[in-house]
């Protein structure tokens, strides 16, 4: 007779346990909770990246219109080196917004690696 009320016990015990802990459903709609924040914190940096993206290329562009102006002012003589100044320019411009946008990469991609850690895939 103990063994029979030591399986009741064993077996209200497992019960017990099992009934305490989340739910598939709640699992589910934690993992949907969880993957919709990391889908509007993706789609808020896409949009930054974006932003910065136009920032830099209007820099560039009013930095180009600024040579212009001032290659214009420049005495005749002086226009050729105006406008070598002004390629330089433009292309560290360039070189630099290419820099920031591989940056930009290299962040996403630690950024999809540390989602998928935390979520285990």
């Amino acid at each position: 007779t103990m063994r029979k009320v030591f399986g009741i016990l064993l077996l209200a015990g497992i019960f017990t346990v099992t009934a305490c802990g989340p739910s598939r459903s709640d699992r589910a709609a934690e993992q949907a909770r969880l993957d919709s924040i990391a889908e509007a914190q993706e789609q808020a940096r896409m949009d930054s990246i974006a932003a910065a993206a136009a920032a830099a290329a209007a820099a560039a562009q009013e930095l180009e219109l600024q040579l212009k102006a001032q290659e214009e002012e420049q005495p005749t003589g002086r226009t050729e080196e105006g406008r070598r100044l002004r390629e330089t320019q433009i292309e560290e411009q360039r070189q630099e917004d290419g820099r920031r946008e591989r940056g930009d990469q290299v962040e996403e991609e630690e950024r999809q690696d540390d989602g998928r850690r935390r979520r285990g895939d």
